[in-house]
């Protein structure tokens, strides 16, 4: 079995309505910057499988109970600095943005995502090499429209075959083909995000949870959907844990957490005191990775 790439938007949102057969289609990257359903959006950006476990799964409303229960520890006569991390395109930071407008919060929103852009390197006229934002191999694309990656569940081996195939290619190659092939740059943000940037209203930070060392920022960070049990070993999640931590200033909040296959969402809220993250409110079942906040080598 394979993926095949669907240009025209009409056919795609038809195709992700049939049963079964859903699953083996996916939208060619270069809609994604005119498509305005955001819905639709976050399904073309999900079908996008990076080289870390992550997708770019996400959609409208997503964090609506857990943005709901955070407007509760805020008031009217603090400006708060937040950053949303690991926002995939971005449309639940805007409806985060939209419920703090509306309780009259005052604001400054930060995004980041590791993966917010995909490069198209034309290699020939018979296949494309797709390369993400920190120019890692993320896939290609034959002259049939068969996307190849080895990345991909083993159902799609055929996918998977071709994958290898190209990320082979790209590793004897990619020097060449960066220096030589056409390429175009795809913004995966949805369209009303980059208006939203253009217009100031939000700043997107170059950022990586395991990478990037900021002291003490932020208000506000919220982190979900990223470090989760089934994506990251123990001791990257603890690094990662404690960079955001070092990025919150003092008495400042953590939100965290996963949403579940069924939509629901499993998080917490923490509040830094000295130097500690400490509980103050568990959503739903609480964070899965609660274990490793409460560690002593998280702690200053």
């Amino acid at each position: 079995m394979f993926k095949i790439f669907i240009t025209n938007i009409a056919v795609y949102k038809f195709m992700k309505t049939v049963y079964f057969f859903h699953q083996f289609f996916m939208l060619n990257p270069r809609q994604l910057e005119t498509l305005l359903d955001q819905n639709l959006h976050s399904i073309g950006c999900q079908d996008i499988v990076t080289n870390d476990s992550p997708t770019k799964m996400t959609r409208a409303g997503r964090f609506e109970d857990v943005d709901k229960m955070l407007i509760k520890y805020l008031d009217q006569t603090t400006e708060y600095s937040i950053h949303d991390v690991a926002v995939s395109n971005g449309v639940t930071s805007l409806e985060l943005r939209k419920l703090l407008c509306e309780k009259k919060i005052k604001f400054n929103l930060h995004i980041s995502d590791k993966f917010s852009a995909i490069s198209i390197f034309r290699v020939n006229r018979s296949c494309e090499i797709y390369v993400d934002s920190q120019r890692d191999f993320a896939g290609g694309r034959t002259f049939f429209g068969i996307y190849g990656n080895p990345d991909l569940p083993n159902k799609f081996f055929l996918s998977r075959l071709i994958g290898k195939l190209f990320l082979k290619l790209w590793r004897e190659r990619g020097n060449a083909i960066k220096e030589n092939c056409a390429v175009q740059q795809i913004n995966l943000l949805h369209q009303s995000v980059i208006n939203s940037m253009k217009d100031n209203n939000i700043e997107f930070l170059q950022y990586d949870v395991f990478e990037t060392s900021i002291y003490q920022r932020f208000d506000i960070v919220r982190c979900m959907n990223l470090l989760n049990l089934v994506y990251f070993p123990d001791e990257m999640l603890t690094k990662g844990l404690r960079l955001l931590k070092d990025s919150i200033k003092q008495n400042g909040l953590f939100i965290v957490g996963k949403t579940n296959l069924d939509g629901v969402n499993n998080a917490a809220i923490y509040r830094k005191i000295d130097g500690k993250l400490e509980l103050v409110q568990n959503i739903g079942d609480g964070s899965e990775i609660s274990h490793f906040i409460s560690v002593p080598t998280l702690s200053d």
